[in-house]
């Protein structure tokens, strides 16, 4: 959704959007796009801190209070391990055009049905 600015202005708009700050630092952000984990972002530095995963608890919750029983995510090839920890499965892949290069994604979905 972000690939121009008209693209970003809409996603602010229209998606619940989550930010970590650690030290007065914005270092992680995610958002929800209806059924869609449309951002999971954490800088580098702070990878293996915990961010990850209180970012995706707060979408998880969110999705939860307002009925999504499927979330699905385009993960990076570098994200998928996360993905995973967090419950989602791998579907398949694709390539997706960025900046002018062209990258493989995975596309994972998760239940979050009780008993699913």
């Amino acid at each position: 959704m972000g690939g121009s600015l008209e693209g970003v202005h809409s996603m602010i708009e229209t998606t619940v959007a989550f930010v970590a700050v650690s030290r007065g630092r914005v270092v992680g952000f995610s958002n929800l796009d209806n059924v869609d984990v449309d951002q999971l972002y954490v800088d580098p530095e702070v990878d293996g801190t915990g961010v990850a995963r209180k970012l995706y608890d707060a979408v998880e919750h969110e999705a939860v209070e307002h009925g999504v029983a499927t979330l699905i995510a385009t993960a990076s090839l570098r994200a998928i391990p996360a993905f995973r920890r967090f419950g989602f499965v791998e579907r398949g892949r694709v390539e997706r055009p960025f900046n002018g290069a062209t990258f493989q994604v995975a596309q994972m979905v998760k239940d979050l049905r009780v008993g699913a």
